[in-house]
């Protein structure tokens, strides 16, 4: 059980790195460039923005049939997205909380569009997604203690031929 729970943390250590450095490409790119990744089917919208540190995702719902289906990508120059809500206020875009670079903005626009949007800033992702792998980097390698099994720790003064635990063969030890 120890080594299955080892591998785990392991493995989701491993994925836990991946995100972040996907997550600090994007956060360095975002103020190079717009990424706007798209994916849509018959009424439906879902998007993935990330610009100038921050980042977003979003459901639209729109009254007809949207005009590029499946996945699409595109790249522009790089904008504030809570700047440019902020400025077309009044119009189908509305603020449900904006707190710390955190933001929900209702999209409503009468038999048009109807949708929500989450805002974030890149940093706390990275942070997040980079303590597994701090705690990865930093915990003890425990050694296994004279007369115990290498791989479960068990005590073997009683059996050092062979782990009656896991069935390993220890070392001969002089």
């Amino acid at each position: 059980m120890k080594r299955f729970r080892r591998w785990l943390f392991n493995g989701l250590a491993a994925l836990s790195l991946l995100l972040c450095v996907a997550t600090t490409f994007l956060w360095i790119g975002s103020y190079f460039f717009l990424l706007n990744l798209n994916w849509s089917e018959n009424t439906i919208s879902w998007g993935l923005v990330c610009s100038r540190g921050e980042m977003s995702i979003s459901r639209v719902e729109w009254g007809s049939l949207t005009n590029f289906p499946g996945w699409n990508l595109w790249i522009s120059e790089p904008r504030s997205m809570l700047d440019e809500i902020q400025s077309l206020s009044g119009g189908p875009w509305r603020f449900r909380f904006r707190e710390f670079g955190f933001a929900i903005v209702s999209i409503h626009k009468l038999k048009v569009m109807d949708g929500l949007e989450f805002i974030w800033p890149c940093w706390p992702i990275a942070l997040i997604t980079v303590a597994p792998v701090a705690v990865w980097i930093t915990q003890k390698r425990v050694r296994p203690r004279p007369g115990h099994c290498p791989v479960c720790g068990y005590d073997l003064r009683a059996t050092p031929v062979r782990c009656p635990e896991c069935g390993t063969i220890p070392e001969k030890t002089e």
